[in-house]
């Protein structure tokens, strides 16, 4: 399908606007801007390759269509045939082409024009909008979505309009009377009828048509009786009704929506509203404060100070285990961690004798369990050398009198010091300077 327009969307300052599509005559090409068609005056056709229409006065948004309009005008025919005159090739294709461009202009008017979807008798807009639409008059007129909205408004938050008053003349046998400033109310309860003052009642005395703008009386108004028509105007709005749970949806109450101090304890469930006291309290708690006093609790409990724990008030129970297993060791290998707590424990093996005998006050040894010890010695008073058989490696001494019973001297000379320990040898002092020969013996192990 030829195309007979063109359109143009302006965003920046233009003048010149090229022609598309072919036209017979320059008074053929029109402009309109925005919808609204332009003068002649308004613009000219300039020659050139396209040809352009170039307006006097630039444009800098809007849209601009240049379209051809072939002027089907019957009374001023393009082209007229006269009897007996010579038909021209020239002549014959000018009243095709204009015969044509009438035709593809019909058909792109008709494919823009609103039209009647495919089997049905209901119009289709192809889901485009429809414009500069008046607002309805008539009950079953389209409604702009400007008058919807204002309906709306009005039922939510009352109109604002004025209740309207018409007054008519009874003549004994009129019964239908017309509003002179039309009407949109379509009930007959949104309307008091008075005849000379006597209320009349709704439906049965009378009958409403918006449509028509009329009022219907069952029965002529007497002669030259006064009839009043008062338009009650709308219904009660909804804000001053009540709004049921039922019509509130899930989570639709918000913070923001609940005014301050507009929630009561009565307003509360069982158990979250709080006395008179319980506020006093809470209002008497400083900022950031923690005024709290435990009734059996002695010790300071603040943010900053140590929590102060009475004397065995800490039992086994509320120990936190470790993961030492409860049980006896032997030979035992622990860890202890800096607060003193075990954190290991596991049996070991006793370390292996290096060399051990036993000697008497004389320093003479016992050779029965002699294991690694060549020689005692008494080299002073109370001091006694020890000579290994072979070396001993990383040595440990067990050093003890036999009987601390046996002795009759102080505590002191009960005891058994090392005095110097190699890998060959060591000098033990039993701290007394000599023994009786009942005195008992001294026993040496070296680990």
């Amino acid at each position: 399908m030829a195309n007979t327009f063109e359109d143009y969307t302006v965003s920046t300052s233009t003048t010149n606007f090229n022609i598309t599509f072919e036209y017979l005559e320059d008074s053929h090409v029109v402009v309109e801007i925005d919808g609204v068609l332009q003068s002649t005056s308004a613009y000219s056709v300039v020659a050139g390759s396209p040809n352009q229409v170039q307006l006097n006065s630039a444009v800098s948004s809007g849209v601009v269509r240049i379209r051809r309009d072939s002027n089907a005008d019957s009374d001023n025919p393009f082209v007229d045939f006269v009897n007996g005159s010579v038909l021209t090739e020239t002549e014959l294709d000018k009243s095709y082409r204009h015969n044509l461009y009438l035709n593809e202009e019909i058909e792109n008017l008709n494919e823009q024009s609103l039209q009647k979807k495919a089997g049905s008798n209901d119009w289709d807009a192809k889901s485009n909008k429809i414009i500069n639409v008046t607002d309805p008059t008539l009950v079953q007129d389209a409604a702009t979505k400007n008058y919807t909205d204002t309906q709306i408004t009005n039922a939510v938050s009352g109109s604002s309009t004025e209740a309207a008053k018409t007054t008519f003349t009874g003549n004994a046998s009129t019964t239908v009377f017309t509003f002179s400033s039309g009407i949109t109310l379509n009930g007959d309860t949104m309307y008091e009828v008075a005849i000379d003052g006597v209320l009349q009642e709704p439906t049965v005395a009378y009958a409403i048509d918006a449509d028509a703008n009329t009022i219907t009386f069952t029965s002529a108004p007497p002669n030259s009786s006064k009839v009043v028509v008062i338009q009650r105007g709308y219904a009660v709005p909804v804000t001053t009704g009540s709004v049921t749970t039922a019509q509130v949806n899930d989570s639709a109450i918000t913070t923001a929506k609940i005014a301050d101090s507009a929630i009561t304890d009565a307003k509360l469930a069982s158990g979250v509203a709080m006395t008179s006291a319980e506020r006093t309290k809470l209002t008497g708690i400083a900022t950031s404060a923690n005024n709290y006093v435990h009734p059996n609790h002695t010790g300071d409990v603040t943010g900053s100070a140590a929590l102060t724990i009475a004397n065995d008030a800490v039992t086994a129970a509320k120990l936190a285990d470790t993961s030492v297993t409860a049980g006896s060791y032997t030979n035992t290998n622990l860890t202890v961690d800096e607060q003193g707590r075990l954190t290991a424990a596991s049996s070991g093996t006793s370390g292996s004798v290096q060399a051990k005998c036993s000697f008497d006050a004389n320093g003479t040894l016992n050779a029965g369990g002699k294991v690694n010890v060549a020689s005692v010695s008494r080299s002073s008073a109370g001091v006694y050398v020890l000579s290994f058989s072979s070396a001993v490696t990383d040595p440990i001494v067990n050093a003890t009198i036999a009987d601390d019973a046996a002795f009759s001297g102080t505590e002191n000379e009960c005891k058994v010091t090392v005095q110097s320990l190699s890998t060959t040898q060591m000098t033990i002092h039993t701290g007394r300077g000599s023994f009786s020969a009942t005195d008992c013996p001294v026993h040496i192990i070296v680990f």
